[in-house]
């Protein structure tokens, strides 16, 4: 019968419902908790010479005096060497009369300026003080670098020396993916590099403004952006091409098929491959191309196989783009054929076998851990600053403004069959062209 006195449960099953009890209210909070991220406001409007201006500002940051500028340049990808020297000497000793380094110069006034460049798409990005006794000052130095650079042989040849034995693998790639238009590399020489840097200067996409301005500090910057304009210009847009563009894309014309390129005998050493893809026309598809990296990153970084993996998006080019590169184990003296084998270059663009798409639990978990992240990255002017440049344009179906209207909201709904869909959408899987070094 029955005994009253004695407990319903033992201690052992007690202590193991009270966890699972944890567990299933941790996962349903997982499921059904939001997180709210701010929403900054923007203002647009174009410098005198026609370049796309967005501003971004937040009141969290009306305390502050960092100030954001980046200017986003699109110059032709033929040439990767000659953008690199430009870019290696513009940010070296390029003022004119001086052999400091703008960084030097920039350095007492509280300020800096950084490069970053693509096969495809170039960034400057300005980190200024936007307090009275500093901003003016670095706004007169940066307009003297930017519009009267120098660029010096001395400089020119230290670039070469540092740079005879590197190779771009990102743009090789990037060249065996596009049919070759026929247009021939141009020399690295200060001849070409003064013209190519008109060239870039002529291609300025759009530029963003991010941080607290009070009226003063706005009205300067207004002032140094259309001072620029004698140099800076937009790039063309021509609608005819970009529908023609559009097309070839989908009809895969001009691209290469799938296909992988060895380089000297022995065992697979590192890789590198090239994936072609479609610019994020929704947040939706950002979100998605950034837990598919993420996952395929922790994914191959749990191989044993695998040294390390680096994984690069390029999500607002013409033709955009994913780009990674891992480096292997060397194999083991003992191994046999039944053992494990590495992973090939190509399995990260197979998708489905990923655990974010087979696995709902390791989704929601991806989503969750983006969410957390993006609370506390979404109050600094850096991060606001790459998705005005790097995932958001003013021409593309995703502004800055479609942005930050739906990317909360659009985030906290965002489920794994979404996932799966845009997956299936977004990917060509046939625009495929990989590396393989063995040594």
């Amino acid at each position: 019968m029955f005994d009253r006195n004695k407990p319903l449960f033992s201690r052992p099953v007690l202590a193991a419902i009270m966890v699972l009890s944890t567990l299933g209210i941790w996962f349903l909070n997982l499921i059904y908790s939001n997180t709210a991220l701010p929403a900054p406001n923007v203002v647009s409007w174009k410098t005198t010479s026609g370049i796309p201006v967005n501003w971004v500002n937040m009141e969290d940051w009306q305390n502050g005096n960092k100030v954001i500028i980046k200017f986003v340049f699109e110059s032709k990808h033929t040439n990767s060497q000659l953008t690199e020297a430009t870019f290696d000497l513009l940010m070296g000793d390029s003022l004119p009369l001086s052999r400091s380094t703008i960084n030097q110069r920039l350095a007492p006034l509280s300020a800096k300026a950084e490069s970053y460049i693509t096969p495809l798409q170039q960034t400057l990005q300005l980190t200024l003080n936007s307090e009275s006794n500093y901003l003016p000052p670095s706004l007169s130095v940066i307009k003297t670098w930017l519009q009267q650079a120098t660029f010096k042989p001395r400089s020119l040849v230290n670039w070469q020396q540092r740079h005879r034995e590197l190779g771009n693998e990102e743009q090789r790639l990037l060249d065996m993916l596009l049919v070759n238009d026929g247009t021939k590399t141009k020399q690295v020489s200060l001849e070409n590099i003064n013209a190519h840097y008109q060239s870039i200067q002529h291609s300025t996409s759009h530029i963003s403004i991010v941080g607290h301005l009070d009226d003063t500090s706005k009205q300067r910057i207004d002032v140094f952006l259309d001072s620029l304009s004698e140099s800076f210009q937009p790039m063309t847009v021509n609608a005819k091409a970009i529908d023609e563009r559009e097309a070839r894309e989908e009809n895969s014309s001009g691209f290469q098929t799938h296909s992988h390129h060895v380089m000297n005998e022995g065992t697979l050493h590192e890789s590198h491959s090239i994936l072609s893809v479609k610019p994020p026309q929704s947040v939706e598809d950002w979100a998605t191309y950034l837990i598919w990296a993420r996952d395929s990153v922790a994914t191959a970084n749990q191989n044993p196989h695998i040294n390390f993996m680096q994984w690069h998006l390029s999500l607002t080019t013409a033709p955009s783009y994913v780009w990674w590169s891992q480096q292997y184990q060397p194999p083991l003296e003992n191994t046999t054929q039944n053992d494990d084998i590495a992973p090939a270059p190509d399995q990260w663009k197979q998708y489905n076998t990923l655990p974010s798409y087979t696995d709902e639990k390791q989704f929601i978990l991806l989503k969750e851990q983006l969410l957390m992240q993006l609370e506390s990255r979404t109050l600094t002017p850096d991060w606001w600053a790459y998705i005005s440049t790097q995932i958001t344009t003013p021409t593309s179906s995703l502004t800055l403004e479609t942005f930050i209207e739906t990317y909360s909201d659009a985030l906290n709904s965002f489920t794994i069959e979404n996932y799966k869909d845009h997956l299936a959408k977004l990917i060509y899987l046939d625009r495929y062209q990989d590396i393989q070094v063995n040594q």
